[in-house]
C-alpha cells in the first residue's frame, strides 16, 4: 500500500511538471508563407498581441516607425530580460494599435514592392492614403520582419 502511494506521488509529481509553463516560444507551424502573406500575418499577430510573433521577428535588427528597437533589444542582456521586453514590446504595441482604431482588414493591396538577394519589401495601402512597408528579411533560411515603417 505504501509502495502503491509513493508511486502515484511520483507519478503525480512527473505529470504535474509537464504541465508547467514552458520556456520555449510559440513559433506558427502554418503552411508556408510567401512574403507577401507572411508579412500580413506578422502585422496581425503584432496588432492582436499575439506572441507567436515572437519567431517572426528579428528582434536585433528590427526597426519599427523609425525606431531602433533592435538596439534597445541587444542591449538587454540574458534571455529572460529578453522574452521579458519582447512581450512587452507586442502588448504596448497591441494596445496603442488598437487604441488608434488600427485593423488590418483596412490595408489593402498587399504586394511586393522590391526584392534583393536577402531582404523583400512588402507595401500595403491604408484608407488614410499612407503606405504601410514591411521588410521581410532571409536568414538562415527562415524569414523575418525586420523593418516596419509608415511613409
Amino acid at each position: 500500500m505504501k509502495k502503491s502511494i509513493l508511486m502515484l506521488i511520483v507519478l503525480c509529481g512527473l505529470l504535474l511538471s509537464g504541465c508547467a509553463k514552458s520556456s520555449k516560444q510559440a513559433v506558427y507551424t502554418g503552411p508556408p508563407l510567401n512574403d507577401v502573406e507572411f508579412a500580413k500575418k506578422v502585422f496581425q499577430l503584432l496588432g492582436d498581441g499575439d506572441e507567436m510573433v515572437k519567431a517572426m521577428i528579428d528582434w536585433e535588427r528590427l526597426k519599427m516607425m523609425g525606431i531602433d528597437v533592435g538596439a534597445m533589444y541587444r542591449g538587454t542582456s540574458g534571455d529572460d530580460a529578453r522574452d521579458r521586453e519582447t512581450t512587452a514590446f507586442i502588448k504596448s504595441y497591441s494596445r496603442s494599435f488598437k487604441s488608434k482604431g488600427g485593423n488590418v482588414e483596412t490595408l489593402s493591396n498587399w504586394r511586393e514592392q522590391s526584392r534583393d538577394a536577402t531582404n523583400t519589401v512588402v507595401a500595403s495601402d491604408s484608407q488614410m492614403g499612407q503606405l504601410l512597408l514591411i521588410t521581410v528579411s532571409h536568414l538562415n533560411g527562415q524569414q523575418k520582419v525586420s523593418v516596419v515603417e509608415l511613409k
